[in-house]
């Protein structure tokens, strides 16, 4: 009952954080509510709409001055003019008709640029406006004579490339957050007309929307207020771990999970899938590890307990006292069980991200590399050093229960591990395993030796060096041998 109420006192202590959680939450829904207004099927008509209508108007201002025209059809301009004209949010052409030819025809006299052309139709077309597809995308066209000669404006609307890449996206020329539309030319409830009430052509939202997207500042402070949470989690726990260190662990560890889990299902503390980093097309393993985000999220969640525990185990000088032989060889058994699984899943993480994802890891050909191989390398380093502690606390664990002599771990190690390895002889990866219970042998008999061997406590520079280059060293040889 005392416990409980010191546990309340100290919650209510840090009760300022809570507050400031709940401020930058209410914060991200104010600011996204005010963003996606913006974002509704009657604002980005509006928006599409003006958009056109300036571009009419430019257009309309432009061949109002004739001498103008003429003088760019007889190539009387300066490079200055040349680059204002090319910064135009539509693309101007000026066509004059050819003479003496049996079949209508037109000369281009003037362009402001090389992405697309008028069709030879458009000079004879009888309207001044109207809306087209041409190969790259979506235009509203506009056209003027003017002394003989015939201009014409192409606003784009959409881009419909054949082919696309990171430079050329199928997207609209004026807004990125009409990505969930497409164009329809048939008139509709989203309509854009010309400023002459003519219409031209309709948005129609898509009817599967792929994942809801929210704006940029709220995705911050919801982030922002998960952190905080996750602070207010860590002292709440590092005052239960004074009290019972088995209730420390078993607090944090327990609000990480129902937290994770409650992630995977809900927006907790947002929609990762609206980002690239969370799309299983660059890496995905399985439900657990579904994308390059949720690995990087587990192994830094899995690595921050690690820490609690390594610190708190050795600062309160955890031991297990067995006394009954049966417990003490389970716990041995379960404790190299524990050590060979670890081994294996870790392995295996990151044998899949290096052969069966997107990401580049060669670093030798530098321009393959990307932000997505960054992380990647982020994701390896969290994994190593996650096998490390996970490592180093089971070892100290079972120090206890072993003999004196320093090659029994591996010894046993050895023989539960090729019990694993024969149980799982028909795997497609069992050769991988077998090179994985190796170099687990020469790990233990390197993690036996004082010299080598790093406490929480006593960070010793050499020792860290001679681990950073053993595990680098380690994953390098599978990058190299998988990439070849």
């Amino acid at each position: 009952m005392q416990n409980e109420i010191s546990f309340k006192r100290r919650l209510l202590k840090n009760s300022y954080l809570v507050v400031t959680a709940a401020w930058l939450i209410t914060l991200s829904f104010i600011v996204d509510n005010y963003w996606s207004g913006g974002s509704s099927p009657e604002a980005l008509k509006k928006s599409i709409g003006n958009y056109v209508a300036r571009q009419e108007n430019d257009f309309d201002a432009l061949v109002k001055d004739t001498a103008f025209v003429t003088r760019l059809a007889h190539k009387n301009y300066n490079e200055p003019l040349l680059q204002q004209l090319s910064e135009k949010k539509y693309f101007l052409f000026i066509l004059a008709k050819k003479e003496f030819v049996r079949y209508e025809a037109y000369d281009l006299l003037f362009w402001n640029t090389q992405v697309t052309d008028p069709t030879a139709s458009m000079g004879s077309m009888q309207a001044k406006t109207g809306f087209i597809q041409l190969p790259n995308g979506y235009y509203v066209w506009r056209r003027e004579e003017v002394n003989g000669l015939t201009a014409i404006a192409l606003i784009p609307v959409k881009w419909n490339y054949a082919i696309t890449n990171e430079y050329l996206e199928n997207s609209f020329a004026v807004n990125n957050d009409l990505s969930n539309f497409t164009i329809s030319l048939q008139p509709g409830q989203n309509s854009i007309k010309s400023k002459e009430g003519l219409f031209l052509f309709s948005l129609v939202q898509n009817a599967a929307i792929t994942v809801p997207h929210d704006t940029l500042p709220a995705s911050i402070f919801r982030l922002l207020a998960a952190m905080v949470i996750f602070l207010l989690a860590h002292l709440m726990a590092s005052y239960v771990v004074q009290k019972s260190f088995y209730k420390g662990i078993a607090f944090l560890g327990g609000f990480i999970l129902i937290v994770r889990v409650a992630s995977y299902y809900l927006p907790i503390p947002l929609n990762l899938r609206q980002f690239e980093l969370f799309d299983p097309a660059i890496y995905g393993s399985n439900a657990i590890l579904r994308s390059l985000g949720d690995l990087l999220i587990n192994a830094v969640l899995f690595l921050w307990l690690l820490l609690f525990i390594r610190h708190y185990i050795q600062e309160k000088n955890i031991v297990i006292n067995v006394q009954k032989p049966v417990f003490k060889w389970l716990l041995i058994f379960s404790g190299i069980t524990a050590l060979l699984a670890c081994t294996l899943v870790c392995g295996h993480i990151i044998l899949s991200m290096v052969a069966d994802s997107q990401i580049s890891f060669d670093v030798i050909n530098f321009f393959t590399l990307s932000a997505y191989s960054v992380i990647g390398f982020v994701v390896l380093g969290c994994v190593a050093i996650s096998y490390f502690f996970l490592t180093q606390v089971i070892i100290y664990l079972l120090q206890p229960l072993l003999p004196k002599n320093k090659l029994v771990i591996t010894l046993y190690a050895t023989i539960v591990g090729l019990v694993i390895l024969t149980i799982r002889i028909n795997e497609p990866n069992v050769g991988f395993d077998i090179c994985l219970l190796s170099w687990m042998l020469v790990y233990l008999l390197l993690q036996d030796n004082e010299h080598f061997f790093l406490l929480a406590s006593q960070i010793i520079s050499s020792r860290l060096i001679f681990w950073l280059f053993f595990f680098s060293l380690s994953i390098s040889s599978i990058i190299i041998i998988e990439n070849d």
